[in-house]
């Protein structure tokens, strides 16, 4: 497949705070001076990304999905397929709320902006490490459900990538 893009491409994009250019941002992209696909909220109240997400279709398995909650720069793409979603991703009140893995980021994600400067940098190598421990088990569990439908194991294919959603959301979450 000759593909000009893929997921971490196109993450890439919607992580873009022009760094490393000359408009790049001159306190961090909390206080960008220019506008970019993710946003943080300059002041309290203010616009901001909320969440991302990249989708494909494949052949064989359908829509497949990655979804970062929050801000993308500030979060790990989780693969997403059409299964059952994790309890922790349904959810994402007006209030915090521990059991939700939009929260739990989000908060992360302010805590980073207390001090951007100081401290994005090593959670984005963080996150960039866990981002790719995602995307080998995508890898995975994408290529045995392909060869499972293929079989005419439907069933088994949509728990295989169920379970591949489970384990990236559980490592994001904890």
């Amino acid at each position: 497949e000759n593909e000009l893009h893929d997921f971490s491409t196109l993450a890439a994009i919607l992580r873009d705070h022009h760094d490393d250019e000359l408009i790049s941002p001159r306190f961090g992209a909390t206080n960008a001076t220019f506008a970019s696909l993710c946003m943080h909220a300059g002041e309290w109240g203010a616009s901001e990304t909320s969440a991302s997400l990249l989708a494909r279709y494949d052949e064989a398995l359908g829509i497949i999905a990655r979804y970062a909650p929050a801000q993308a720069c500030l979060s790990a793409y989780i693969p997403v397929y059409m299964t059952d979603l994790p309890e922790i991703m349904q959810t994402a009140e007006k209030k915090y709320d521990e059991n939700s893995l939009w929260w739990q980021v989000k908060r992360l994600d302010l805590l980073v902006a207390v001090d951007e400067e100081h401290f994005a940098e090593d959670v984005r190598k963080e996150l960039s490490d866990l981002e790719k421990v995602f995307e080998n088990l995508a890898i995975q569990a994408e290529s045995i459900a392909k060869k499972l439908v293929k079989e005419g194991s439907f069933d088994e294919a949509k728990e295989i990538l169920k379970q591949a959603t489970n384990s990236c959301t559980k490592l994001l979450y904890d």
